[in-house]
């Protein structure tokens, strides 16, 4: 397949994509859709200007209309580079990298003569890397470096180069390329250094070590691999060779000052070294807070493990599999210990972790050291995290913002709704999902007409129904008593419709929907509050969303199709939000009340073996077991085949969701859609398998 075929397919869904994220403003302003009508038709040396002009102001949401602008009514003009090129930068700045990719593929392949061609390139290359599509962001970033003809774009494609490489595990090519950049730039020099020394500290092996020390001999960075082999061979207690690397860097080194600890040699007794050569069976870890203030659910986590060792009792018995389970508590060095000790188990294969924030980076650290893939369930502190400092972390489930996204794809996609409000927690986590929304609803042509947040402790939600258009039965009874007395002559119909033209720029309008005798008074009327929208998206913790549905009745908004997320789930939402929660949708991944022949069957075991119902997390690690013993039983039996079996995975369905790898190292969940119906959730969509991927 050509490069331009590539583009086509990458580019074709992007370009429909209104990429820029609504902005709450008051119900009077003009709608942002507004002014990019008015860019409409414009020739292209204006809005060229246009886009120079607002970037000189700082106006940043003009200049990107105005780019949008060109590569919607100029996809072609050679001109059109820099529109392409400048949404790229914009997309990739925000993290959005399946954007940026598409973009800067198109200055790539569709203007092969542009000045930005090279740093679409680097920018390409970038991107891919981040979504772990390693192989293809070294195709990009090697055309890069290739074409570049200042220091400057050869650093960068280095940099990039070896970064994508340090991600790929691919160390040795790492480090030659971070050195050739060092000597190249000095605005790359500080980063390409840093990066080079985290890299040897936290996940090179020994074999690495020697290499890159011998191949660089005198030279830099061989005296930052020679400290860290002195590390590991002080970890494992050889005395002698601690000697050696000790003295070679006294010897070759004179000026380096060595970390004092990395020559303290342990005691013999301290770390774990299984006996390699014994091992005759297969084993998985798992690493759970089984004390300390997380023991709830890492004991709910295990349960769920357990079961899932249960069920394939056949298989494990078959080739002698062990299970070995691991307390980290909510300590740091209990958890990098304990994964230490099973990546260093020639038995173990792969382990299933669940991390309080306190033991993610430390767990994840030795989990890059010795490339031992861990499957856990979503960690907020990992979002945070670079790629490459959770290279084998597998998460497999549905955080707050996919669930927002997936939620406003099938509003948009499969009920056809076009207008939304939302209302949201205050703080970073309901922004994240109110923008996840918000950007889903805009990619699937939808508009986001007000958002309003509320206080974690919120109880009252006066202000926040208000603000998208409700109105409570006094209120609208006077707002319609005062026109009708302006218009006493008029019949019903004409009084309708001038109440809807009086009030068709705002976000509701009230009806009259019957009148008991005349004339109209204040009390011997009907009435209803029609909104502009045709769904309200409400999310939060389930105690809050249940105080929050019978005041939008209170508030006359009532005609609008409720969305949520899975904290709708709770077996105490229902209790708390009564009748109002009748219809409303939401995604999640497990409910013990679905029908689903899997889901019974895990639900009717955990029942008999263990009494009670299961829960999400007890589901989740049952899973994850699942998932672990499913593809060691179709061969996948060692750290290494297991990481790219997981990397490359094409679906498995479990019975909280089914996963997938959409690319390299990353795990998406698919989840199930629910409703609630006489007072009772149902699922009305499984989960789904993604679209087969086209041969390329």
């Amino acid at each position: 397949m050509t490069s331009n075929n590539r583009f086509a397919i990458v580019f074709a869904g992007v370009l429909a994509v209104l990429l820029l994220s609504p902005v709450v403003r008051p119900v009077s302003a003009e709608p942002r859709a507004t002014s990019r009508q008015q860019l409409s038709k414009m020739p292209l040396a204006d809005l060229l200007k246009k886009a120079d002009e607002a970037k000189k102001a700082g106006n940043q949401e003009a200049e990107l209309d105005a780019w949008q602008a060109i590569v919607d009514q100029y996809p072609k003009d050679p001109r059109s580079d820099a529109a392409y090129f400048h949404l790229a930068n914009h997309h990739f700045e925000n993290r959005n990298f399946g954007y940026a990719n598409a973009y800067f593929s198109a200055v790539a392949d569709q203007f092969p003569g542009s000045s930005y061609r090279v740093d679409a390139l680097i920018g390409l290359g970038a991107s891919l890397s981040t979504l772990r599509r390693y192989n293809e962001a070294d195709s990009a970033l090697q055309a890069a470096l290739k074409s570049a003809s200042t220091p400057t774009q050869k650093a960068a494609a280095l940099y990039h180069i070896g970064d994508n490489d340090y991600q790929a595990g691919h160390v040795q090519q790492s480090v030659d390329a971070f050195v050739e950049c060092i000597k190249l730039d000095g605005s790359r020099r500080d980063a390409a250094d840093r990066k080079l020394k985290e890299m040897l500290h936290v996940t090179t092996s020994e074999s690495d070590l020697l290499f890159i020390a011998d191949k660089y001999g005198t030279a830099y960075p061989a005296q930052f691999a020679l400290a860290e082999l002195a590390r590991h061979y002080a970890q494992k207690s050889d005395v002698l060779n601690v000697e050696k690397i000790k003295a070679r860097l006294e010897r070759d080194f004179p000026g380096f000052t060595a970390p004092a600890d990395i020559f303290t040699v342990a005691p013999p007794s301290s770390v774990a070294v299984p006996d390699v050569a014994a091992a005759d069976h297969l084993a998985v870890g798992a690493v759970l807070p089984l004390s300390g203030d997380s023991s709830d659910m890492g004991a709910r986590a295990l349960k769920g493990i357990q079961l899932a060792i249960s069920m394939k009792s056949s298989f494990v018995e078959k080739i002698h599999l062990k299970l070995v389970i691991k307390d980290a508590g909510n300590n740091p060095q209990a958890a990098a210990t304990a994964v230490r000790e099973l990546a260093t188990d020639n038995a173990v294969v792969g382990v299933v972790g669940l991390f309080p924030p306190a033991t993610l980076e430390s767990a994840l650290a030795e989990s890059r050291r010795f490339i031992l893939p861990i499957l856990s369930i979503p960690n907020d502190n990992a979002a945070d995290l670079p790629p490459d400092q959770k290279r084998f972390f597998y998460q497999m489930g549905f955080t707050q913002p996919n669930q927002a996204k997936f939620i406003a794809e099938y509003a948009t996609r499969s009920l056809n709704l076009k207008n939304f409000a939302i209302i949201y927690p205050s703080g970073t986590k309901g922004e994240e999902m109110r923008q996840a929304f918000a950007s889903a609803v805009d990619a699937n042509g939808g508009t986001v007409m007000e958002s309003r947040p509320y206080e974690i402790n919120q109880t009252d939600f006066r202000a926040q129904l208000e603000g998208i258009g409700g109105l409570d039965d006094n209120a609208l009874r006077k707002l319609i008593f005062n026109y009708v007395q302006e218009n006493a002559d008029k019949p019903l119909d004409q009084i309708n419709d001038g109440l809807r033209i009086m009030y068709q720029n705002a976000l509701s309008y009230p009806i009259i929907t019957k009148v008991k005798s005349q004339p109209i008074t204040r009390t011997n009327f009907a009435f209803t509050l029609k909104t502009a929208y045709d769904a309200v998206f409400i999310a939060g913790n389930y105690e809050q969303v249940g105080l929050i549905l019978p005041a939008l009745s209170f508030y006359n908004i009532t005609q609008v199709q409720v969305l949520g997320t899975d904290s709708y789930l709770h077996p105490d939402f229902i209790p708390v939000a009564g009748k109002y929660a009748e219809d409303a949708i939401f995604p999640g991944e497990f409910s013990p009340t679905i029908s689903r022949v899997d889901v019974k069957n895990f639900v009717d075991t955990y029942e008999s073996a263990l009494g009670g119902t299961p829960d999400i997390m007890t589901a989740r690690y049952y899973d994850a077991m699942m998932l672990l013993l499913s593809l060691i039983e179709s061969g996948h039996d060692s750290k290494s085949r297991l990481t790219a079996a997981l990397d490359t995975l094409p679906y498995y369905s479990g019975v909280s969701g089914g996963v997938y790898a959409p690319s390299e190292g990353v795990l998406e969940k698919v989840p199930s859609l629910f409703t609630i119906k006489n007072g009772a959730v149902m699922e009305i969509q499984p989960p789904a398998p993604p679209p087969a991927k086209t041969p390329q």
